[in-house]
This record gives structure tokens, sequence and C-alpha cells, in this order.
């Protein structure tokens, strides 16, 4: 037969497995915390930051091309 006190840690066994996930989970969430790739995240701001020049670029070139255009309509 147990002892009483190996009784009471058979019976407080759950109790700290709940504390123990508690304790490892986000508070508000209650969803495991997720590390970052670093790796990803300088991919992603990369591949972003490259959108953004192609784009002024796009941008460049058609403010000039209307330039262009309106320069050929005065020539005729």
């Amino acid at each position: 037969m147990l002892e009483p006190r190996q009784r009471k840690s058979i019976k407080s066994r759950p109790i700290a497995q709940y504390l123990h996930r508690l304790r490892r989970t986000a508070p508000v969430t209650d969803v495991p915390v997720l590390k970052m790739n670093p790796d990803a995240v300088k991919s992603t701001l990369t591949n972003l930051a490259f959108g953004n020049v192609i784009a002024a670029a796009a941008r460049n070139y058609q403010k000039s091309r209307k330039t262009w255009d309106s320069w050929e309509q005065e020539d005729v």
C-alpha cells in the first residue's frame, strides 16, 4: 500500500503537468511560441525592397515616356 506522501504526489501529477504546459505556452493566445527564421525574414524584406525599386523604375519610365510622346507630338 502506498504511503500518504506518495498518494499526494500521484494525485498532484496532472496539476503539475498542466502548470508546466501553461508555462510553456503564450499567455494570451495559448499557442506555443514559435521562433522566427532570420534567413526567411531577410529574404522576404529583400524581395519587398527589390519590388519597390522595380515599381519606382516603372513609374520613372512612364513619366519619361509621356515626356517623349509629348515631344514627338509637338514635332509633328
